[in-house]
């Protein structure tokens, strides 16, 4: 058979953890997997865990045998559960198909107790021959709270005249995290403040809306408290609307105002931003301040004086700081994609440009280091929303002017959403030792 290559990307979550949010070493973990198919000495099955180290599982044993139903105990791995689990696996020959029937993520804890994670969207059909594979996922029980922000943090926000910001979203199931339990709770670590992308929200589970549940759980798991952790929503989170949603006055007030809230609210010198996507955009120049111009919102508006000496450090993931591409190519039809607060990259005339850059594109990047005084980013060459490898006229779109380092992934899976569930280590390391890694 002629050798050939079908990759399943399935990702799960596995949380072992008590009640304190403490970490729980797992006496130990299993991964139960069960395939449909015709000749088993075709595949490879590959798992990675929640801090990237693989374990392989299968590797292309069994001949002719039919079916994996097996399960395997994972002996050396790092003890690293909170977070997504990814299985990867991969047909190396063509002529049999196969059907992933379910797979699932276990964890047995001292004492005895267990706690299981199995996808819900399986069986799926593996096709033969096609290199885009298909994608399963597992929603475990994470060990954040989607109840929104605390009580004391809700009273301050009142008594600050807050109120009308709304920063708790109760309208939305994981509308925000955050706050002190009381008001005895001390601060040890720069707060972290969270910033989603379009149409995601501060917590979620489902595909596209993840929030920031992986990250959470893992600085959860290094010891910040609530107290130091902070998220909210700013847009509707509603990927139908993903096309509407473009650098307005009124979300940059409002990430610009929940900064400020949490920056006086916890009383530190200093806090961390860490931000995905359009939240990239959106964060940089919600801290920039100055001016700007939203024809919807009536016109010219002033943000005020900078934010830069309140942040720390700035981590920015999978942003598209130089425009998409794909916005070029819809024509700046959409809010989105707009020439003014959207992300059209501009145009070139004759080799030279570009020309005609998204006002909102030009004013973030036209000087450097004001988002703080680390400034990191978090980006891959496979981003399946920003494309083209990354670059846009040459240039790499998730790169910021003047930033101290990057990390970059060159595969899957790690695209534009993964990229954000699947690097909390790298995002706790730049925020807590100013390292990559």
């Amino acid at each position: 058979m002629k050798p050939y290559y079908l990759i399943i990307f399935i990702i799960g979550i596995c949380f072992c953890f008590f009640q304190s949010a403490e970490i729980v070493l797992a006496a130990e973990c299993q991964v139960t997997v069960d395939v449909a198919h015709s000749y088993i000495g075709d595949l490879t099955i590959v798992l990675i865990t929640p801090s990237s180290q693989t374990v392989t599982l299968h590797d292309r044993a069994g001949g002719s045998t039919d079916n994996i139903q097996t399960t395997y105990t994972l002996n050396d791995w790092d003890g690293n559960h909170h977070g997504y689990w990814t299985l990867l696996v991969t047909d190396h020959a063509d002529q049999d198909e196969g059907t992933l029937i379910s797979w699932s993520v276990a964890a047995t804890l001292p004492g005895g107790a267990s706690l299981t994670a199995t996808a819900q969207d399986t069986p799926l059909v593996i096709p033969d021959n096609d290199l885009q594979g298909i994608l399963s996922y597992i929603v475990a029980v994470a060990a954040v709270t989607s109840d929104g922000i605390t009580a004391h943090f809700r009273q301050w926000l009142s008594d600050q005249g807050y109120a009308a910001d709304d920063f708790a979203r109760d309208d939305l199931t994981g509308g925000s995290f955050g706050g002190r339990q009381a008001a005895t709770d001390v601060i040890y670590h720069h707060p972290v403040i969270f910033i989603h992308g379009n149409s995601d929200k501060a917590i979620g589970t489902i595909p596209g809306q993840t929030g920031w549940s992986a990250s959470l759980d893992y600085f959860l798991s290094q010891g910040y408290q609530t107290a130091e952790l902070y998220a909210t929503t700013w847009g509707p989170a509603n990927a139908a609307l993903t096309a509407y949603q473009y650098h307005s006055k009124e979300y940059l007030l409002r990430i610009r105002a929940f900064i400020q809230a949490v920056y006086d609210y916890t009383g530190t010198d200093k806090v961390d931003i860490i931000a995905h996507s359009m939240g990239v955009t959106l964060a940089r120049k919600a801290i920039k301040g100055g001016f700007g111009h939203d024809a919807a919102a009536g016109g010219d508006y002033d943000l005020g004086a900078p934010l830069s000496d309140m942040i720390d450090t700035f981590v920015g993931i999978a942003g598209a700081n130089q425009g998409l591409v794909s916005c070029y190519l819809a024509g700046g039809s959409t809010p989105t994609c707009s020439n003014t607060n959207g992300f059209y990259p501009g145009y070139l005339v004759g080799g030279l440009g570009p020309y005609g850059v998204s006002d909102i594109l030009v004013n973030i990047n036209e000087n450097c280091n004001y988002e703080g005084d680390f400034i990191f980013t978090i980006w891959t060459t496979v981003d399946q929303f920003v494309g083209y490898g990354g670059l846009v006229y040459g240039e790499y779109t998730s790169q910021i002017p003047g930033q101290h380092g990057e990390k970059v992934f060159y595969t899957v899976p790690y695209g534009h959403f993964n990229l954000k569930d699947l690097t909390a280590d790298y995002q706790w390391n730049m925020v807590k030792h100013h390292q990559l890694n």
